[in-house]
């Protein structure tokens, strides 16, 4: 029906992606091929998102974003030979005819063909509407390629194509990647009286991120104090030099290894991010950790980083009778438990402790997050006696607390 009208060919004539005419309409109207179902299809993915313009373009332009081949992943390595770009360039003028065809059969097709979608509060969004734009621009097959190239280049392919930060998800082929929405937000300028660890921080990632030594990175100290906002914060400050976060959580420690295998090969750098972790006494999880970071046979590829936060040093919970040789519970040397559990904390070469601070510094992050959100008709003595009343009254000083104080405050 469709492929008559647009005289597109079938899809064997498509080498590097899986996808045609035929099959994206196939995806659109379901089993029933009901053209209705396929409009609906699109409203739902432009909810999604929240997208305007071109819907069936941004379709398309969401296909080719999540579509791993050989050409985007050589794209991203920035390896691309001239026998796969030949090859590329045949599949480009198919494309290109495909993102420029005209479903008029799907109903309402003039508004889905300029829908208007309100503000896109998506930064996934966001970017897909940007390569659709951007593939909309190209004047001919050969700059359609070179738009897509430059797209795989500068964002890498699936599944980072679209999101920044991902989490695991457990799947029946082992692990699979997710984008996390809304992408985490935050600012080492939110970190205020932290300059020692941002320090640390950023001198640690930027030697991963140039190929240099670096270490895996262990975040410990009291609760709200910046830990998991630093690390977001190296996501903000470092994307567009290639740095991916990837969430891991702590009952996941099994599919680290299937993460790894994942990112191997890839060009991006990835940041594995598990936060709050901490093992009990009879917990065992930790060992995937040990094993994967140091002592197993499969090593983690150079382009991933551990980063972890804990409130605890050591990860794992200790007792008083870990710390004595003497016999207990069947186990002859207790210091052998002890070396055990304080082996994996060992493991992490970047170990950056972070404290609550004292009033005075406590005064001075709520100052600065103040200056930051517009200022406050209160005077200063007002400000700090409303700031000391809220932290005694929510959980002591910290940066979290006074980020609480702050938000409040500015809501009136």
């Amino acid at each position: 029906m469709a492929q008559r009208q647009t005289g597109l060919p079938p899809v064997e004539s498509l080498l590097l992606y899986d996808f045609s005419w035929d099959s994206i309409l196939g995806e659109l109207t379901g089993e029933e091929g009901s053209p209705y179902q396929a409009a609906r299809e699109l409203l739902d993915f432009a909810g999604e998102y929240g997208l305007s313009g071109n819907l069936w373009q941004a379709y398309i332009a969401h296909r080719l974003a999540e579509d791993v081949s050989a050409f985007s992943l050589a794209c991203e390595r920035g390896t691309v030979s001239p026998s796969l770009r030949h090859l590329a360039g045949l599949d480009a003028q198919l494309l290109y005819r495909l993102f420029h065809a005209e479903p008029r059969e799907i109903p309402q097709w003039p508004v889905l063909r300029a829908y208007d979608g309100g503000s896109c509060g998506s930064p996934t969004g966001a970017r897909l509407m940007a390569l659709r734009d951007l593939l909309a621009g190209a004047s001919d097959a050969e700059s359609f390629l070179n738009a897509l190239e430059g797209h795989y280049r500068s964002h890498g392919a699936a599944p980072f194509g679209l999101a920044d930060a991902l989490r695991a998800v457990g799947s029946e082929d082992g692990c699979e990647l997710v984008p996390i929405e809304p992408i985490p937000c935050a600012s080492f300028d939110d970190l205020i009286g932290l300059n020692r660890q941002k320090a640390q921080i950023c001198e640690n990632t930027e030697a991963f991120l140039k190929g240099r030594a670096f270490n895996h990175m262990l975040l410990y100290g009291d609760a709200g104090t910046g830990k998991s906002t630093s690390v977001k914060a190296l996501l903000n400050a470092y994307r567009d030099q290639g740095l991916r976060l990837i969430e891991l959580k702590k009952e996941q420690m099994h599919l680290l290894v299937d993460v790894a295998r994942s990112l191997t090969g890839r060009a991006l750098k990835f940041l594995v991010f598990i936060d709050d972790l901490s093992f009990e006494e009879h917990e065992t999880g930790y060992k995937y950790l040990k094993a994967a970071i140091e002592g197993g046979m499969e090593e983690l590829p150079d382009n991933m980083m551990l980063c972890v936060t804990s409130n605890r040093r050591h990860l794992i919970r200790e007792t008083w009778k870990d710390r004595s040789d003497m016999e207990y519970d069947g186990d002859v040397h207790r210091s052998d438990t002890l070396e055990e559990k304080l082996s994996l904390a060992g493991r992490f070469g970047c170990a950056i402790n972070f404290s609550v601070p004292d009033r005075r510094g406590y005064h001075e992050i709520v100052k600065g997050l103040l200056a930051r959100a517009g200022g406050t008709d209160l005077t200063e003595s007002q400000l700090l006696t409303a700031a000391n009343t809220w932290e005694i009254r929510h959980g002591g000083v910290s940066g979290r607390t006074a980020r609480q104080f702050v938000n409040h405050l500015t809501q009136k």
